[in-house]
């Protein structure tokens, strides 16, 4: 198992973290191709990592509610404040009724509302894997674990996914396969680094490009309609998770070979921040560009890229004030 030196983590899960926030981040422009692929895959994955952690003995069902509640609802419920507030300052003439909706969009976490943005899936999250981890308790075997989540994920894929719950928990519901997903390698994981480093260097480029491929097909699957129309709406269905499977596939090769560098290393240990911050960056970056007299609008793919690079140039500032005075503020141990 690789390890940062800080803590007993693991790199190439880190790194994976790392591309699936910046795919997140990249999902909410208008950028093209690029952000309608990011949309399809990028909360998935998050969800799949997190079933790797949930699965297993470590954590009893209650311990479990709490590590999940103290690393995701507490961050969440102080970023809402803060986001609010933010705004608050940015539009002073912003009267109390609108605040005090924007409150409520907090407290009810649908996915797509006003200033709700990337942290809606955070309380998602929440419900989600604690359900996952009952489930686990249950059932304790992923022959039926897995089979249970996936018939669970299809009917509120097809039947519930609109409009978004409460919580958006008919959303969750629609990711319980990857997180079963994550629980089915949970007992692997640590082999799938050394068979990796076991491959050729030919294999290894081969999948690579392999993978590749993969994504560029999703891409036009997905921006240009290219599906069989005969197909039955399960075949669809199946078609869609085989896909997204594919896409986290990548990913995890991706991160394997980003594993090294530091930077990658270090925004997937702070992926929470970078979510809770995505409105007050790009804020804070719009700002600055206006101040010099820059104007910018990121209606393309490179743009939208490059935006989300200055934004986040931003959040790693403001993440390493708040990890090195007040870490439990993204629900971290001091």
């Amino acid at each position: 198992m690789t390890k940062t030196k800080a803590k007993n983590r693991i790199e190439w899960i880190d790194a994976m973290r790392a591309v699936a926030i910046v795919m997140v981040l990249l999902s909410h422009y208008d950028g093209g191709r690029l952000s309608v692929f990011a949309n399809r895959s990028c909360v998935q994955m998050f969800f799949f990592i997190s079933g790797i952690f949930a699965f297993g003995g470590r954590y009893t069902l209650p311990q479990y509610v709490k590590k999940q509640a103290q690393s995701l609802l507490v961050p969440y419920g102080i970023f809402a404040a803060v986001n609010i507030a933010f705004y608050f300052v940015f539009n002073p003439s912003t009267d109390a009724k609108e605040l005090l909706g924007y409150g409520v969009n907090f407290i009810f976490a649908r996915r797509n509302e006003v200033m709700v943005a990337a942290m809606w899936f955070l309380p998602c999250l929440f419900f989600t894997s604690v359900v996952y981890k009952a489930i686990v308790v249950l059932l304790k075997k992923q022959r039926y674990i897995v089979p249970l989540c996936f018939a669970v994920s299809a009917v509120f894929k097809l039947w519930f996914e609109a409009p978004v719950y409460v919580f958006s928990i008919n959303q969750g519901f629609k990711y319980l396969i990857y997180i079963a997903l994550g629980g089915l390698i949970a007992p692997y994981f640590k082999r799938i680094k050394k068979a990796w480093k076991r491959l050729p260097q030919s294999y290894r480029n081969v999948g690579m490009v392999l993978f590749a491929a993969d994504c560029v097909y999703i891409m036009r699957l997905y921006t240009k309609g290219y599906v069989f129309w005969p197909l039955a709406i399960w075949a669809l269905s199946l078609v869609y998770f085989i896909n997204v499977v594919m896409c986290i596939v990548f990913v995890l090769v991706l991160a394997m070979l980003l594993e090294k560098i530091r930077p990658v290393v270090w925004i997937g240990q702070n992926t929470l921040g970078f979510c809770c911050l995505e409105n007050i960056n790009r804020a804070l970056l719009n700002t600055a560009m206006s101040v010099v007299g820059f104007g910018f609008v990121p209606d393309s793919e490179i743009k939208a890229f490059a935006h989300v690079a200055g934004a986040m140039c931003i959040g790693c500032v403001i993440i390493w004030i708040i990890n090195r005075f007040c870490p439990q503020i993204l629900g971290k141990r001091k």
